[in-house]
Formats: structure tokens, C-alpha cells, sequence
């Protein structure tokens, strides 16, 4: 399944395209690949990690990033 978009606002356009394959494990868990899932109330999510890792290939939040941010800027601050 292909799924493609496209939004226009002004003088930009953003054209967006995604394979995905819909699996389905015992009749009601569904996943989407890589760091995409359905919740428990049925709708699409994306599967994050709380924090900042060299080995991770999930997704971290803007919380996790200000974060990260907030602590090299203390560090900088001492030097």
C-alpha cells in the first residue's frame, strides 16, 4: 500500500509519500514497520524513545530534545 499527500499553503507545497505494509500478529495488533504502531484505542502512533542514544533508531520527543539541549548548554555555561 502506497500512501501519498500533498498540502498547499501560499507559495509551498509539500509532497509526501509512504510504503507501508499493514501485518496483522493475532487478529488485533497491527504494526507498521519501524517506529510505527496502532495504540490500543486503534489509532496510527509513532513509537519514540525517552531519551537521546548513539544506537537508537526510534524517534526522540521536542520534551527529549529540549532536554538534551538544556543539558550541553549547563555543561557549556561551566566551561
Amino acid at each position: 500500500m502506497v500512501i501519498q499527500a500533498s498540502l498547499v499553503s501560499n507559495s509551498e507545497t509539500l509532497n509526501a509519500s509512504m510504503n507501508a505494509q499493514v501485518t496483522a500478529v493475532d487478529g488485533s495488533n497491527l504494526k507498521l514497520g519501524n517506529a510505527l504502531k496502532w495504540d490500543s484505542q486503534g489509532r496510527l502512533a509513532v513509537e519514540v524513545a525517552e531519551e537521546a542514544s548513539l544506537d537508537n533508531t526510534l524517534p526522540i520527543t521536542a520534551a527529549a530534545v529540549q532536554t538534551t539541549l538544556g543539558n550541553i548548554a549547563v555543561l557549556l555555561q561551566t566551561i
